[in-house]
């Protein structure tokens, strides 16, 4: 027979043996949770990384392009080179084709500093967090500035 000591050492022994499991349990959620987070974290932020990258070149492409639109009518009467009203019309088609599928939105100008005309596009998108704003994190907007002076030469290259 056993007695009362070996049977509350017996049951000591066997609520240990259940808290030990409990706690791994709680501490493996705990770890799977914070992972998904990391992943998260890691996903999210790439992905903002890869459209602010993509933001950025298509302003600057746009405000290349657009520096490429030479008034070449201004430049016979005055011999002075200016850029055609043509260039900001190009800048934006540009710009939409460059950020397709982005949510972007552009704001192109021609700015004369002296006597030199600039493309001006400043670029904003925002990038939503998929997953880690299901954690309370909000979604983020991103800003792209970008200047192109006129080019003009045989090769019409952007500077």
């Amino acid at each position: 027979m056993h007695t009362t000591q070996q049977i509350s050492a017996a049951g000591r022994s066997l609520r240990h043996r259940a808290e030990g499991g409990f706690s791994t349990l709680i501490q493996g959620l705990f770890y799977v949770v914070l992972l998904w987070m990391c992943f998260g974290l890691i996903y999210d932020i790439g992905g903002a990384v890869l459209a602010s990258t993509r933001l950025r070149s298509a302003a600057f492409l746009a405000a290349q392009d657009g520096a490429k639109m030479v008034d070449t009518l201004h430049y016979q009467r005055f011999q002075e080179w200016r850029l055609s009203q043509r260039a900001v019309s190009r800048a934006m088609q540009v710009f939409d084709a460059a950020t397709q599928g982005m949510n972007a939105n552009a704001y192109v100008a021609v700015v004369t500093q002296g006597r030199r005309d600039m493309v001006v596009v400043t670029a904003r998108a925002p990038v939503r967090m998929r997953i880690l704003g299901n954690f309370g994190v909000p979604d983020i907007e991103l800003r792209a500035d970008a200047f192109a002076e006129l080019t003009y030469g045989i090769s019409g290259e952007g500077q």
